[in-house]
């Protein structure tokens, strides 16, 4: 059973006070101006400091909630995106030419939305390359993820689970129709995604039921759960990645409780249990960027779209632009060497067809 530590409370330096608070006193919209400036304060290194004592209560470009996720995680600040609306300036310049294919009278349906309930989930993993997959796919003019990148409507984010030292990123409950009206998107969209990267742990039965995490108990309660609001025709996307190389990507090394988390076939292994095989499409992360179009036009065919991409640029890469970690080979052969975790390799492999060349694994 996996548990998590309890919260500290730090002091907050009285520059980085004032400044905060300046921002939540002179500016009432998240424009331009004000999303710099906030960017600037996250970036400072007494980052975890401002949480505790609250002084970005009535920011208006991050709430406590969305605030307290990046201090936990060590996200870089201009990911916020992912989670909550920002000015357009400050999202991901990644420039993709498509092959659209358009509606029978040759034109796109101008003006019209709808907002319905996803048809497609991409469940994981996160660190493996989900931020640039979703954005690609997100320009796609048949697919569309709604308001935000990753909803966390059934579960929050992966870092939470394990950080001791901040209090964990509550789960932010509401209604189905309030999770609906994220995906407000254009008559023209067949495929509503839901890219919050965090979902595969849903299906790890191991995972001690936390109500301000889950949705639902982790396991086949939760992943049933999933399949009962979405459908049984929900279409499930995940990349699997070498586990040495997400541990260290998420500052997870030597963490036993995401060194055991991080066995992806505990938890799939419930998701193929109550979705059928036919649903997933699993690729390998490893392999991914080295043909990145042909990837993505390979989940633009699993979704169910007729679109192909036939270019993308230069600004989609690979890796999360603050990580610079790197892993013993000492502490990588050690890992793959135990038994547990190799019997979790080849159950992954079975579970996904997919040949798992890890560094030292063989």
């Amino acid at each position: 059973m996996i548990r998590w530590g309890m919260p500290t409370v730090v002091v907050i330096p009285l520059v980085q006070y004032a400044a905060a608070l300046w921002l939540s006193k002179t500016a009432a919209t998240c424009d331009n101006a004000a999303w710099s400036h906030t960017l600037e304060l996250l970036r400072d290194e007494s980052l975890k400091e401002l949480h505790n004592q609250h002084v970005f209560r009535g920011n208006p470009c991050v709430d406590e909630d969305v605030l307290a996720h990046v201090l936990e995680n060590g996200e870089d600040p201009e990911d916020l995106y992912e989670y909550r609306e920002v000015p357009e300036a400050f999202r991901p310049n990644i420039s993709v030419t498509v092959n659209v294919t358009r509606n029978s009278d040759g034109r796109y349906s101008s003006g019209c939305t709808k907002s319905l309930l996803p048809n497609l989930l991409y469940i994981g993993l996160n660190h493996a390359g989900s931020s640039t997959l979703c954005e690609i796919l997100n320009r796609v003019p048949s697919v569309s993820y709604g308001q935000i990148k990753e909803h966390w409507y059934f579960a929050t984010a992966v870092g939470s689970y394990f950080n001791t030292t901040i209090i964990n990123y509550p789960l932010r409950r509401r209604s189905l129709n309030e999770y609906i009206k994220e995906f407000e998107v254009s008559c023209d969209v067949k495929a509503i995604l839901d890219c919050s990267a965090s979902y595969f742990s849903l299906g790890n039965p191991n995972l001690e039921f936390k109500n301000n995490m889950f949705l639902r108990k982790p396991g086949r309660t939760a992943v049933e759960n999933v399949k009962n609001v979405l459908g049984a025709d929900t279409k499930i996307i995940f990349t699997v990645r070498d586990p040495v190389d997400w541990l260290s990507s998420n500052g997870f090394v030597g963490n036993h409780a995401a060194e055991e988390f991080i066995c992806m076939a505990d938890a799939l292994e419930q998701w193929l249990a109550v979705f059928p095989r036919e649903n997933f499409l699993f690729m390998n992360g490893e392999e991914m960027f080295q043909d990145l179009r042909g990837h993505v036009n390979r989940m633009l065919e699993h979704a169910g779209v007729e679109d192909r991409v036939t270019a993308i640029g230069a600004g989609a890469t690979a890796g999360r632009r603050r990580n610079t970690r790197t892993v013993e080979d000492a502490y990588r052969r050690s890992y793959h060497s135990e038994p547990k975790h190799r019997d979790c390799k080849e159950r992954l492999a079975r579970l996904t067809g997919l040949k798992l060349n890890w560094k030292l694994s063989n």
